[in-house]
């Protein structure tokens, strides 16, 4: 399903002011999806309902019987994966082997979007009350921590401490645990294949790649696209785009 093709045995670099991309690797795919990586680097795929795990020396599958449609893989926590199916309103918890350890379905709200926010909990938006809040995976508790969100949220990213969004008005905002928002900036409106987080934001126009950086508001080109990027992911400064067929990792160095 997955082979190496390039390891490291050439840079290519994209001056782009006070940024350098140097290629890593280039990974031909056969997967519908890709969904990121975790802390330790394995990669997450999906082909309709079944998700695969990719390590250096294995990989995880789980296919889900639940009838739903995937809508989300959460891999930021190397040991649970979250599966989240909107249209049946329900979460799936993996193990580090794929086994599926928990299966929450919500019942008091309607769930738009879920993200990892520890071990325990996960951020999560009410579409009915269009509040965010933190649930609780060992006492199935609910905790909200934001007023209304006046505007629908296009883009999101989460760690351990923050959630961050951009919302239709194209705003960048961050919250915390206690519900402490901060605004981070503008996006352009012609923006797509966005990826955020609460320091970088990524995307296309036009055929070309920008980095946007948190609170300055400064805008830095990464070089041309001349393919259909279907989704880009960023951590630990690592720039991975996904094409149809091929899956490129890029190293981002700051001059």
């Amino acid at each position: 399903m997955i082979k190496y093709l390039i390891f490291c045995c050439f840079s290519l670099m994209l001056q782009a002011q006070s940024f350098q991309l140097i290629l890593q690797d280039s990974v031909t795919v056969d997967f519908d999806e890709y969904w990121g990586q975790d802390a330790v680097q394995n990669k997450y795929f999906s082909t309709q309902n079944t998700i695969y795990k990719v390590t250096p020396t294995n990989t995880f599958l789980y296919t889900s019987n639940l009838g739903g449609k995937l809508s989300q893989v959460e891999c930021f926590n190397a040991l649970h994966t979250l599966l989240f199916f909107k249209n049946t309103n329900k979460i799936v918890v993996l193990d580090n082997q794929f086994n599926e350890i928990q299966t929450i379905l919500f019942k008091d709200i309607v769930v738009d979007f879920v993200k990892p926010a520890s071990q325990n909990e996960c951020w999560f938006l009410d579409s009915l009350t269009q509040k965010m809040g933190l649930y609780n995976f060992s006492t199935a508790t609910i905790r909200w921590i934001s007023p209304v969100m006046t505007s629908p949220i296009k883009y999101i990213y989460s760690n351990y401490n923050f959630l961050v969004w951009v919302n239709q008005n194209n705003e960048w905002f961050q919250i915390d645990k206690f519900g402490k928002i901060i605004y981070l900036g503008e996006v352009e409106d012609a923006a797509a294949t966005i990826f955020i987080t609460e320091k970088e934001l990524f995307f296309t126009k036009n055929e070309q790649l920008y980095v946007l950086l948190a609170k300055k508001g400064q805008v830095f080109a990464l070089g041309s696209t001349k393919k259909m990027i279907k989704k880009i992911f960023y951590q630990n400064g690592i720039l991975a785009i996904f094409t149809n067929s091929l899956l490129t990792n890029y190293k981002l160095k700051t001059q």
